[in-house]
């Protein structure tokens, strides 16, 4: 076989054994008779619910309410406001900011650290074609019910999309993937929802996420040079070289500087166009789909959230024992444990100039989602 297809299979064997962990857990799913009893009281505020919760959680985000973190939880069908509207307000950019692709796409962090006029064209580059088409963005169609979940990497993403699958499983249901074929009018009466994290605990891991298949890549394919030529000389290839946590340091500033543009600056065509937006701000996630986001929810609830509007919109229950989430990419690199068992506390405490800039970086999210500088 030849080395570049050899390493490919390599690495394609390891994301199906990553995957079929994810398929190790009980799960259960029925159809959901409209007429029948649920035996799940309504939940309180304050309280934890079970994951086949199949009532409303009482803590609905109200018109007119402050945004915290003790009340943002799902964003109720309401006509005037989509969560990133909340974000662009907080947001000091070009206020002419406009978007061809939807009207409801907003100014993003990274649109405003590169003074941009208008939205990001994902037909430019490869990457961003990929990342549009076939990378994000899952839908479950139940007999024309659909529910549309709006992807954020790092963000409760593992257990979004176990659910979506599995609802995707149920009878007379599908689920497909990316916004390829979407615009804001052929969303118009899909019910979307996305889930938040924390800005700079979310950024954190995701860095996590890229340290680890830069890793990856590197092990599997390092004699096949032309599929890792970001990694071969430059910025990134220095700073993947670097110890920690004087490399926590450099690629923060190098997120600053390239911002989204990285994801073309430096491809991996081969793998995985998706491996650099795991920084990326949850505004930029949000904006690759052109609908209307009606509900968002929070990492800290995202199953029994997810389950609830899964039995809401689209009529399946799903009583899932145990799900297999994503916590600790990286955790267990020999660079990342020279920095103690916990290092993303470590990052959190020790690094404070480099997580005060992502503090202002990220400022527009932390103050529309409700949560304090880290």
């Amino acid at each position: 076989m030849p080395l570049e297809l050899r390493c490919l299979s390599n690495f394609a064997s390891v994301l199906l054994a990553a995957s079929t962990l994810m398929f190790l857990s009980s799960v259960v799913i029925q159809s959901w008779d409209p007429n029948g009893a649920s035996s799940s009281e309504p939940l309180e505020n304050g309280q934890s619910a079970g994951i086949h919760a199949v009532n409303p959680p009482e803590r609905f985000y109200q018109p007119n309410v402050s945004i915290s973190q003790t009340t943002l939880r799902l964003m109720p069908d309401r006509n005037e406001i989509d969560i990133r509207q909340l974000v662009s307000k907080e947001t000091a950019g070009n206020l002419n900011f406009t978007c061809d692709r939807s009207s409801l796409v907003v100014i993003s962090p990274e649109d405003a650290e590169q003074d941009r006029q208008s939205c990001l064209n994902m037909q430019h580059g490869r990457c961003l074609r990929n990342i549009r088409d076939q990378n994000y963005g899952w839908t479950c169609n139940c007999g024309g019910k659909v529910l549309q979940y709006v992807d954020i990497s790092k963000s409760g993403s593992s257990t979004a999309k176990r659910l979506m699958g599995l609802c995707g499983k149920a009878p007379g249901c599908h689920v497909s993937y990316g916004y390829k074929e979407m615009t804001e009018k052929t969303q118009e009466n899909v019910t979307a929802f996305a889930i938040l994290r924390h800005p700079i605990e979310r950024f954190i891991s995701g860095y996590g996420t890229i340290m680890q298949r830069l890793q990856w890549y590197v092990r599997m394919c390092e004699k096949h040079r032309d599929i890792l030529w970001p990694l071969d000389s430059g910025r990134l290839a220095q700073i993947f070289r670097m110890e920690e946590p004087r490399r926590f340091r450099m690629f923060v500033d190098f997120f600053l500087d390239e911002g989204d543009n990285m994801i073309e600056n430096f491809p991996f065509y081969y793998f995985d166009c998706g491996i650099l937006p795991h920084v990326m701000s949850q505004t930029w996630f949000m904006n690759l789909y052109p609908g209307r986001i009606q509900y968002v929810g929070k990492i800290e609830n995202a199953t029994q959230d997810i389950s609830w509007l899964i039995h809401k919109v689209v009529g399946v229950e799903i009583n899932a024992a145990t799900l297999v989430v994503n916590k600790n990419e990286g955790g267990h690199m020999q660079k990342f444990r020279r920095l103690g068992k916990d290092w993303k506390t470590y990052l959190l405490t020790h690094e404070r100039k480099s997580i005060e800039l992502l503090n202002d970086f990220f400022s527009p999210e932390l103050k529309a989602f409700g949560y304090s500088r880290a």
